[in-house]
C-alpha cells in the first residue's frame, strides 16, 4: 500500500512539473517578445598632458598611453559647447603642459565629443599651497670622544634553580658494534 501511494506523488509531481513546462511555453508564444534594452553607451575617457589648444576650434591635442601600440601617442578631440570645465572656466585657460582627463561621448558618426574637461592644476586652490615643512634643527655639536670607557663587566651568572619536576630515569646508551 505505501509502494502505491509513494508512486502516486512521483507521478503526481512529475505531471505538475509537465503542466507547467507546457503553460509556459504556450504563455510565451501568445505574449509578443519584450524589446531588448540596449544600455546607453557609457562614456569614455581619455588622460593625457596636453600638446596644443585651439579654442577656436575647439579642439584639444594631447599625448596619451596606446595600450595597443604600447608608446605614447598624440590625439586630437573635440571639445563640446556645452562641455563643463572643472578647475579652468573655458577651453582658453588650457595651456600646454596641463594634465587633462576628457570625458568623451560617442556621436552617431563615429566620432567622440568630450562633454567634460578636467584639468589638474596645483596653482589654484588648496593645491597650490605647498606644505611646510619644519626648519631644518642644527646638528647637536657633538664632543670629542675622550679615551675610551672600559666596557661593563658582564653580567652575572644566573643563580641555579633546583629543578622540581622529576627527570625521567636515563636509559643506558647502546653498545656500540
Amino acid at each position: 500500500m505505501k509502494k502505491i501511494i509513494f508512486l502516486a506523488i512521483i507521478l503526481g509531481v512529475a505531471l505538475w512539473f509537465t503542466c507547467t513546462a507546457v503553460n509556459a511555453e504556450e504563455t510565451a508564444q501568445t505574449q509578443p517578445a519584450a524589446k531588448a534594452t540596449v544600455p546607453a553607451p557609457q562614456g569614455q575617457e581619455a588622460y593625457g598632458e596636453v600638446v596644443s589648444v585651439d579654442a577656436n576650434a575647439g579642439a584639444v591635442t594631447i599625448t596619451e598611453y596606446d595600450y595597443e601600440k604600447d608608446e605614447d601617442v598624440n590625439k586630437s578631440y573635440t571639445i563640446d559647447k556645452a562641455a563643463t570645465y572643472e578647475n579652468v572656466k573655458s577651453l582658453l585657460e588650457v595651456k600646454a603642459g596641463d594634465w587633462v582627463a576628457l570625458t568623451l561621448k560617442p556621436q552617431k558618426d563615429g566620432t567622440s565629443l568630450a562633454a567634460s574637461v578636467y584639468v589638474e592644476r596645483y596653482d589654484i586652490g588648496e593645491e597650490a599651497t605647498p606644505r611646510t615643512m619644519p626648519a631644518p634643527v642644527a646638528p647637536v655639536a657633538q664632543a670629542a670622544p675622550a679615551a675610551q670607557a672600559p666596557l661593563a663587566a658582564a653580567p652575572a651568572p644566573m643563580p641555579a634553580v633546583a629543578n622540581t619536576t622529576a627527570a625521567p630515569a636515563a636509559t643506558e646508551a647502546p653498545a656500540q658494534q
